[in-house]
């Protein structure tokens, strides 16, 4: 009579020990879930940098390539108004070399989402290492 209580008890900890298992799983899930919604997230983001600093490099050098053309049209008459269109297009430029400066940094930093993929791959290989 004394084995009854024991399997009861081993089956309540067992019973125990499972639920508790499966808790820590979904939360481990969850946190891994987390973790690549905010990796996309920053992706995209990242991504959207590029593209708005693409798009204010475009607009900056066109701008300023057409005040460089205003400075020699008017470098004929007064040599005061060549300098102040000179120095309109040369701020322009600086303004591209700014965008192309973003561009460049936002386009070498390495996306969140690539490590968190190759963490699920490596845990999926383990995974099936230990199975085999």
């Amino acid at each position: 009579m004394s084995a009854r209580p024991d399997v009861a008890q081993a089956a309540g900890n067992l019973s125990r020990s499972l639920a508790t298992l499966a808790n820590t799983s979904a939360d481990y899930v969850r946190v891994q879930l987390d973790r690549a919604d905010d990796a996309i997230a920053t992706e995209g983001h990242r991504q959207l940098w590029m593209m708005l600093s693409a798009a204010a490099l475009l607009l900056w050098l066109s701008v300023s390539v057409v005040f460089a053309g205003l400075a020699i049209v008017i470098a004929c008459p007064e040599p005061y108004r060549v300098t102040a269109a000179a120095a309109v297009a040369a701020a322009f430029l600086a303004l591209a070399a700014t965008a192309a400066f973003v561009l460049l940094r936002k386009w070498r930093e390495r996306p969140m989402a690539l490590d968190w993929i190759a963490q699920v791959t490596t845990l999926i290989a383990g995974c099936r290492r230990l199975l085999r």
